[in-house]
């Protein structure tokens, strides 16, 4: 009875637009046109709902292939539409701003260090046939 009614109660709000991004993901993918044009390429959205409402957008930057930018967008207007509480302009910049920092320190920690002394914790195993049954 209990998964009857949770399951009612998600398509009931999903019915609604509580827990939809679509439309947090349009005005998303709108205002990086606007202020960062050609810069950003939106990969993925999801809902902040229960916690709080509106969506977190995921953006990959179209020049850096390891920086990525998140902007938590509401575009309810009982809400005041807006990014965290604030202007989406702003916020998006500041995204921005930081998703672009942290690649340059992983790169040139990456250049600096030889390959052979690299951490093996992330290469693949070598490939290893399979021995064929006797």
């Amino acid at each position: 009875m209990t998964g009857v009614l949770t399951g009612s109660l998600a398509v009931l709000l999903g019915a609604c637009g509580v827990v939809g991004t679509e439309d947090d993901r349009r005005a998303a993918e709108e205002l990086a046109e606007k202020h960062h044009p050609g810069q950003l390429t939106a990969i993925g959205a999801r809902t902040l709902f229960p916690g709080t409402g509106g969506s977190e957008v995921t953006f990959a930057v179209t020049d850096d292939r390891d920086a990525v930018v998140r902007l938590r967008i509401d575009t309810d207007k009982a809400r005041g539409g807006l990014c965290d509480g604030k202007d989406c302009a702003g916020v998006l910049a500041d995204a921005v701003r930081r998703g672009s920092r942290p690649r340059t320190s992983v790169r040139s920690r990456r250049r600096s260090t030889p390959a052979a002394t690299r951490s093996s914790r992330w290469a693949r195993p070598a490939h290893r046939p399979m021995s064929s049954p006797s």
